[in-house]
């Protein structure tokens, strides 16, 4: 009697374990039912979180529809998007941001828990840079274009069909200005850039520096893939793609890898993704949703009127018209008030924006006229040599978006060096600005401490619209979060 007792209470503990929801040491999902994940949402380096959820079952893919929005998928596309920070490098912006879901046996310091929660397997994160990742010949080239990729996969059977399912989170920027000057490293497919013909940039229509990226994730993806399902299966092959803010523009590229790929079920889902392209049929693929706060500086950058915008469909809102979602923001963040750049504060940077560059092209163009206080050209005012200001300029990778010499007396300076900068330089002044946030401490740093003309109305648009948490607030994952916890 002892022993049946015994044999029916290991046989119930064992049945619990299968199929209690956040238990997983012998669940294989096969049946991929969908069940709600909750846990805590940590999403800054300060350690704050709030409690968040999902829903989540591997069918969501393997039955799902591709071509139509999920709210469900896209919830778990953000917490995997805002996990892909965590661990990030030096002075991420949201280092330690991590999806702790109830019941798992992982930590903070665990950089795949959150996918392994949700039932993946054999987890790998990725650093891609140019040394490991970048074409022959190029591994000292382009290298700001990086960032890290987490990876998944498991092997579901429906109605006795293998299905090989994969999962690619792709990290946002990680607070660096190596990546910051990635991100505004638009590219130009002309003489003037001087990457024009980068091995990496494989679609010249795509911003270069969001492509070259996309490309090196892509080889250690493949090779991923290769290695888990090979080049002759025949079993149906499923991906869900995801990213925040520059990791969401990178996936936004790997998305239409696999939409042209006519052996893929691809599901993408990107949040705060600035625009990636200049491609005519950019709205025609149908799997990549970008989720947009419309208050998102971020997102609306490189500016349309450059020819930019996304690859996929977009699904918009804004929070600060909103009042409901606004407050639910302030609430899961414990901000004091919700911070938005003025429409009048945008209208002024895009102004400005036009004025130096009608296209994209335009961006790299180095003046050739004379100097003058109205010609766009910077100059030095204190007394450095130009071998002094030309290495600084090498430091801060401003060197290849202008020309330095030395001119004689000037506003009553033996000597001083003129600068004529291309637009292309006041992007890479903007993302020192992004990095290192502090707009007195850059004028005192840089070499350059005047600008005039259209370069000053850009400078002055971009830290006025910048000011503050104008920048940071609508471009948050937690503000991201309120948006696709109450739907479209």
């Amino acid at each position: 009697m002892q022993k049946v007792k015994f044999i029916m209470s290991l046989a119930l503990m064992l049945a619990l374990i299968v199929t209690f929801p956040g238990i997983n040491a012998f669940a294989d999902d096969t049946d991929g039912a969908v069940e709600a994940y909750t846990g805590r949402l940590y999403w800054n380096s300060d350690g704050e979180s709030f409690r968040a959820g999902c829903n989540w079952g591997f069918d969501l893919l393997t039955e799902g529809d591709n071509k139509e929005y999920s709210n469900d998928l896209a919830m778990v596309s953000l917490l995997l998007a805002v996990s892909a920070y965590s661990n990030s490098g030096d002075a991420a912006a949201y280092d330690g941001a991590n999806m702790i879901f109830d019941g798992y046996n992982y930590g903070r310091s665990s950089k795949t828990g959150a996918w392994e929660a949700l039932g993946f397997e054999d987890c790998r994160y990725v650093d891609i840079t140019a040394a490991t990742h970048g074409a022959k010949g190029e591994k000292d080239k382009d290298v700001d274009d990086i960032t890290t990729i987490i990876m998944g996969h498991k092997r579901i059977t429906v109605d006795g069909v293998d299905k090989e399912v994969f999962v690619c989170s792709v990290r946002g920027t990680n607070g660096t200005y190596a990546e910051w000057s990635s991100n505004f490293d638009v590219g130009a497919d002309s003489s003037d850039y001087h990457r024009r013909n980068a091995k990496d940039w494989i679609n010249k229509k795509n911003h270069k520096g969001f492509d070259v990226t996309a490309t090196r994730a892509m080889k250690e993806l493949d090779a991923y893939i290769e290695a888990h399902v090979g080049s002759e299966s025949d079993d149906e092959k499923i991906i869900l793609l995801n990213g925040h803010s520059r990791g969401g523009a990178i996936a936004n590229i790997m998305g239409t890898i696999f939409e042209d790929r006519s052996d893929w079920k691809p599901f993408t889902y990107t949040f705060a993704s600035p625009n990636t392209t200049t491609a005519s049929d950019a709205d025609s693929y149908e799997t990549i949703w970008n989720v947009i706060n419309e208050d998102d500086l971020v997102a609306s950058l490189p500016y349309d009127f450059w020819g930019f915008t996304r690859y996929g469909n977009k699904k918009s809102i804004s929070v600060a018209k909103n009042e409901d979602l606004e407050e639910q923001a302030e609430a899961y963040a414990g901000w004091y008030d919700y911070f938005v750049a003025t429409s009048s504060m945008k209208s002024s940077l895009q102004s400005a924006a036009r004025k130096i560059a009608s296209d994209r092209k335009d961006l790299y163009k180095i003046p050739t006229a004379p100097h003058s206080l109205t010609s766009g050209v910077v100059y030095r005012l204190r007394t450095k040599s130009l071998s002094t200001v030309q290495a600084e300029f090498e430091e801060y990778g401003f060197t290849n978006y202008c020309t330095t010499s030395s001119v004689g007396a000037f506003f009553g300076l033996s000597s001083a060096v003129e600068v004529r900068p291309a637009p292309a330089f006041c992007m890479q002044w903007m993302a020192y600005l992004a990095a290192y946030g502090n707009p007195q401490t850059l004028v005192l740093d840089l070499p350059c401490v005047e600008m005039w003309d259209v370069y000053a109305d850009f400078r002055t648009a971009f830290v006025a619209a910048g000011a503050g948490y104008s920048l940071e607030d609508p471009h948050c994952p937690v503000t991201y979060y309120t948006i696709v916890e109450n739907g479209f």
